[in-house]
């Protein structure tokens, strides 16, 4: 049986270092790396990235070179980046976000950036990224960002379950 978005625990990590800064985690929906966790519930067409630290000048390009691999092996419909261990995010960082939702639109696949800290917040928000995404591109945590991709998939099937 599928796990609810409340009970789901997001944090199956592959760790990327991005060089000066920064990582990157592709994930799941329960905390652990893949493969080998075949308990783990993922929810098709959805690649939740994690990066950690501040997104900047020096490491934004490394960041985005370590993004695009995972991109083309999920092939998702949404790009989900949980933003919460963001802790600043400056204008090369915006333009890098904003060119890749441009880009990925284009493919049909949208941006989503989640859980991001009030300055963070803030700086999306007056930027042209911000414009973008508008409010149905940015959500305030990953217990509402999973909720409304499982409700735009129709319903709750598309999460695969964990394996027997």
């Amino acid at each position: 049986m599928a796990r609810s978005p409340e009970e789901t625990n997001v944090a199956a990590r592959i760790w990327i270092a991005a060089g000066t800064g920064g990582y990157v985690h592709s994930t799941t929906a329960n905390g652990r790396a893949l493969p080998g966790h075949p308990e783990d519930e993922s929810f098709p067409g959805l690649l939740l990235l994690k990066p950690e630290g501040p997104i900047f000048f020096a490491n934004a390009a490394q960041i985005a070179h370590k993004i695009d691999p995972l991109i083309k092996e999920a092939q998702p419909r949404i790009v989900a980046v949980d933003a919460s261990g963001v802790l600043d995010l400056e204008y090369t960082a915006l333009k890098m976000f904003a060119q890749f939702a441009e880009r990925q639109s284009q493919h049909g696949v949208q941006l989503w950036l989640i859980g991001m800290n009030p300055e963070v917040l803030a700086v999306v928000q007056r930027s042209p990224l911000g414009q973008m995404l508008r409010r149905g591109g940015m959500y305030f945590n990953l217990e509402i960002a999973i909720s409304n991709f499982l409700a735009t998939a129709g319903d709750n099937s598309g999460a695969v379950p964990p394996s027997s």
